[in-house]
């Protein structure tokens, strides 16, 4: 009955009843006794740990950045273009029609293509093998789409 007698003594209160507990006679100690100091290394031991998970969970996201900046140039979820393959198009397309007679026209399809495609061959004309995708795409009379 002793032993119901000290469960009896304590408080339940509030959560931090496992601190609250004082023993009724002065030879009896608990283990859930605990002092001011005490108390103060266990908060600061418990943010540390919530501040190093916090710091962890955040290098995780960094990691998964770097795999998803591998690919680039393919549609994001909104079905648009990300801007680094807009930006790529741009110049790699740029580069293609600088000799073109009619450079907006050559920029406007050479874009669409690059978009499709994801490539661009290099030079001012021909090349088409190295972006087989570039190559094969038509219009709809059957003629090269693509600069």
């Amino acid at each position: 009955m002793g032993t119901l007698a000290r469960v009896a003594s304590y408080k339940f209160i509030s959560p931090s009843f496992w601190f609250d507990y004082r023993p009724s006679s002065a030879s009896s100690s608990f283990i859930f006794s605990v002092s001011r100091s005490n108390m103060a290394l266990f908060k600061a031991l418990v943010i540390a740990s919530l501040l190093l998970f916090l710091l962890l969970v955040d290098a995780g996201d960094h990691t998964a950045g770097l795999e998803e900046e591998q690919h680039t140039l393919t549609r994001n979820d909104a079905g648009g273009y990300p801007p680094q393959k807009i930006e790529y198009c741009r110049g790699a397309c740029a580069g293609r029609c600088r000799l073109s007679s009619r450079p907006n026209l050559c920029k406007r399809a050479c874009g669409t293509c690059c978009a499709r495609c994801n490539c661009v061959p290099p030079g001012t004309y021909g090349n088409k093998e190295q972006c087989p995708c570039y190559a094969k795409m038509t219009t709809r009379g059957n003629k090269p789409k693509c600069p």
